[in-house]
């Protein structure tokens, strides 16, 4: 059995890794399409969060929502990136404003965890 190396994982300038093995990229619009259906979900989770909170234990709500903030900030780039590789139109979904980053230590007024912190103060 070959014993790999690190040379033979990563892929070089020409897209191949040092093995000489050709990397399968999927086709630009499959990954439009799950751009498209990734972004829509964050921007609902996004609004979850706010409305009923999250139930990390070691994060407020805050540190969660801008964390799918900077999703929705990656898959509109991501966006743009295929769509000018690809000449496909920006998606409606695109256009849709993105959230304002949230204050870290935000909890939501009706979630268990700031029902919690109310109780322990």
């Amino acid at each position: 059995m070959q014993q790999l190396t690190i040379f033979d994982i990563l892929p070089d300038d020409t897209g191949q890794s040092s093995g000489g093995k050709r990397r399968k990229r999927r086709p630009l619009k499959e990954e439009y399409d799950e751009c498209v259906a990734a972004l829509k979900e964050r921007f609902e989770r996004h609004a979850e969060i706010l409305a009923k909170g999250t139930t990390d234990p070691f994060y407020p709500d805050g540190v969660n929502a801008n964390l799918v903030r900077n999703h929705i900030l990656y898959y509109r780039k991501r966006l743009e990136e295929i769509c000018s590789q690809s000449f496909l139109a920006l998606p409606e979904i695109y256009f849709r404003p993105v959230p304002e980053p949230v204050d870290e230590s935000y909890m939501a007024p009706g979630s268990r965890a700031a029902k919690l912190y109310k109780n322990f103060r």
